[in-house]
């Protein structure tokens, strides 16, 4: 699959990155909303932090939506309140911490 990951935290965009490349899918990067939106292409999934420094994750997720990006989404936070916003919007949490193995079944939802 062809992985979009929006995150700026850069350890855990690295940790990331290496076990969806090691799964063998193909990982495109970015650090913020705006180098999000300055590139957008086709994805299987994309996988986007909640809080980046440049805006929301969630108010992205509704930007690709609305630019007819078809990937499913994947909201990501350790926030409480991030994520039921993200949840009663439709799109698919993962709470962090969370596991390689979370992830991994994230992926096949």
């Amino acid at each position: 699959m062809n992985i979009l990951l929006v995150e700026d935290d850069l350890p855990t965009q690295k940790i990331i990155s290496h076990h969806l490349t090691k799964f063998g899918h193909q990982v495109d990067v970015k650090n913020s909303v705006l180098e999000t939106l300055a590139d957008i292409r086709s994805h299987d999934f994309a996988i986007i932090d909640a809080n980046l420094p440049d805006g929301k994750g969630i108010e992205l997720a509704q930007t690709l939506i609305s630019k007819d990006y078809f990937a499913k989404i994947i909201i990501s936070s350790a926030s409480d309140s991030d994520l039921e916003k993200a949840r009663n919007l439709g799109f698919i949490c993962l709470a962090k911490p969370f596991t390689i193995a979370d992830l991994k079944k994230m992926l096949v939802l």
